[in-house]
């Protein structure tokens, strides 16, 4: 059992996951979509979900003989997600910082609209306080940093989780 790939074999997948997250950014940014909305973590959801499927398999089948601890798929799975989240949160800073400067106005009014557009659903789910607040920041400039982490935290943490399934669906004792 060669426990170097579980580095190289999540790595491959994870940079092709990451490049896919950053070209599904730039088409729906140039699609008129708003690349930063639920909507687009569902579909990066479902890329990570296929990189973490061929990761996790190609390990099972092909470098460990068919066998996989759970131990094993999760650290491949685990390096496969950070790097997929880091790739994509970093592109997300480069691009609100250096390439298109005039995104962060865009998710600024984005987050403002969204608010606007139901205020009393907003108030009913989550209270009168966090809804005066939440509208307070989004008119605020976000930092590019604060963009780039969020991406990478949201999609860090999709990934996780669906590491956890595919691990546990690949495993084999």
């Amino acid at each position: 059992m060669d426990k170097s790939q579980l580095i190289k074999v999540p790595l491959k997948y994870g940079v092709a996951g990451g490049i896919l997250c950053i070209v599904l950014f730039l088409t729906l940014y140039l699609s008129g979509e708003y690349p930063l909305e639920m909507t687009s973590y569902f579909m990066s959801g479902g890329i990570i979900l296929i990189m973490l499927f061929f990761c996790i398999k190609e390990l099972r089948d092909y470098k460990y003989g068919g066998k996989l601890l759970y131990w094993q798929g999760m650290s491949a799975g685990a390096v496969c997600v950070f790097l997929i989240a880091l790739l994509s949160g970093i592109f997300v800073y480069v691009y609100s910082a250096h390439i298109d400067s005039g995104f962060l106005a865009d998710h600024s009014r984005q987050v403002t609209e969204a608010l606007m557009n139901d205020p009393q659903g907003w108030v009913e789910r989550h209270g009168q306080e966090l809804y005066d607040k939440m509208l307070r920041e989004s008119r605020q400039l976000i930092s590019p940093v604060d963009l780039g982490f969020d991406d990478f935290l949201k999609k860090f943490l999709i990934g996780f989780f669906l590491t956890t399934v595919v691990a546990l669906f690949f495993k084999r004792s």
